[in-house]
């Protein structure tokens, strides 16, 4: 059974599938052709992790007031009764294989003044560069490395170096403070490769006022690895050719039903065009259409019908079939009974608008010659 539908709305419909057959080729075509087979990444082929901490306590100096000689990590203190800083620091590095290690450390420091040079602005006024321990090294076959030095920082005499200097130049700065410098640098060598890394505590201690917090960067971690680039197979290539064929599947099957299921609407054709369709799918089965134009007749015996269904009567009774011309550039439809000496002829004009109706109906059931 045919279905009518708006010839717009059904030109729409096959556009649309039509589209979605060449989204479905065209997405075939892209993922296996032009995207990549193999895919390149980065894989770990040697991890490992570094860690190190500064652990101090505060040296007090020998006063009337309090009977503690030192004080534990994470106080305020007295700038005034703080003898020294003893530091203890402790790196590790530990590697899931065993690989051959060195390294080198120091610990390096420096007393610097800074001005306030308007609400977001500071800048650096002097500098006192400190060395604490000179480079060591270390060397270690193992997956882990370890390390500890003790470092013992003489707050008081910088407190009392800075305020000379403040009594000096009678300038007093925004921010004073004295920052040490851990620095580890590490390099390994494994049977997967190289690495090279490092690692940077720091401790800061604030001097410009009369009591200090040790601050800074006192548990760095890291992690680190030796990677290599690997390929392996792209994945969601196989999955995507059955999505895109299974889609372009159903849509041809959804086209091709579409087409044979359905045809334009003549709604909006004029009285002698839906007498044309009419004709063409009513009578169908008995129209012979011909490729070609009808053998030139004279005009005399040629006899013009004014209704198709006197033409259907004169094929009838003398058994001959209905020959169907048409002109598609002047929209002119002929039907012709041939009968010596007589040509029956029944014409129909068509706008050539509308000559995809005509067409279709035509091509539903006449034979061709």
């Amino acid at each position: 059974m045919m279905v009518s539908l708006n010839g717009r709305l059904r030109a729409g419909i096959i556009l649309l599938l039509l589209l979605i057959l060449a989204a479905c080729l065209a997405g075939l075509a892209w993922n296996n052709l032009v995207r990549p087979a193999e895919v390149t990444e980065k894989v770990k082929v040697y991890s490992y992790q570094q860690a190190a901490n500064i652990d101090y306590q505060v040296n007090l100096l020998p006063n009337n007031f309090f009977a503690e000689t030192t004080l534990g990590p994470g106080q305020a203190y007295i700038t005034s009764l703080t003898d020294s800083v003893q530091t203890q620091m402790q790196y590790s590095l530990v590697g899931e294989k065993p690989a051959e290690i060195t390294g080198t450390y120091q610990v390096d420091g420096a007393l610097v003044a800074y001005s306030a040079m308007g609400n977001d602005t500071e800048m650096e006024v002097w500098r006192r560069n400190l060395s604490f321990l000179e480079p060591q090294t270390f060397t270690v076959n193992d997956s882990k490395a370890h390390i500890q030095e003790a470092i013992s920082i003489p707050v008081n005499s910088y407190a009392l170096f800075a305020n000379a200097v403040q009594e000096a130049t009678k300038f007093s700065p925004s921010r004073l403070e004295l920052k040490i410098d851990y620095f580890i640098q590490v390099q390994g060598k494994t049977d997967a490769g190289d690495f090279t890394d490092e690692l940077h505590p720091t401790l800061i201690i604030p001097l410009q006022g009369r009591v200090f917090a040790v601050q800074g960067e006192l548990s760095p971690e890291k992690e680190g690895a030796i990677e290599a680039e690997t390929t392996r197979p792209a994945e969601g290539i196989q999955t995507t050719n059955i999505g895109l064929g299974i889609g372009w599947f159903l849509a041809a099957l959804l086209c091709i039903g579409f087409l044979m299921l359905t045809r334009s609407s003549d709604k909006d054709l004029s009285p002698e065009e839906r007498k044309l369709v009419h004709i063409l799918r009513q009578h169908g089965d008995r129209v012979v259409t011909l490729t070609g134009s009808l053998p030139t007749a004279k005009p005399d015996p040629v006899l013009l019908v004014d209704d198709f269904e006197d033409l259907v009567k004169a094929a009838d009774e003398i058994e001959q079939p209905i020959l169907y011309e048409k002109d598609e550039e002047q929209g002119e439809h002929s039907f012709f009974v041939v009968s010596n000496p007589y040509i029956y002829r029944y014409s129909l004009l068509c706008n050539p608008v509308v000559q995809d109706y005509l067409d279709e109906a035509s091509t539903d059931s006449a034979t061709s010659l």
